[in-house]
């Protein structure tokens, strides 16, 4: 994730979180685009390798921000499920 810019992963992480959540196409919106500087095409690359990274977690030896982030503290937001 070195490859991409503080910026994009943040805009990139956004893309990601509301294609899970809203499971729907055409959601990066011309505000959005506007606000971050990054079109939805620019996006797609990194939230890709982001989606990769997240569906893989669960094999990955380092658990401790997911055991962290799987407590109710956190609203055990680290046991969602992706499907993809």
């Amino acid at each position: 994730m070195l490859s991409y810019s503080p910026s994009n992963l943040a805009a990139s992480a956004l893309y990601l979180a509301r294609k899970i959540i809203h499971r729907r196409e055409g959601n990066w919106t011309a505000e959005l685009q506007k606000h971050t500087g990054y079109t939805e095409e620019q996006l797609r690359s990194c939230a890709k390798d982001m989606c990769i990274l997240i569906t893989c977690i669960e094999k990955c030896a380092l658990q401790a921000v997911r055991k962290k982030f799987s407590t109710k503290k956190f609203f055990e937001v680290a046991l969602i499920k992706i499907e993809h």
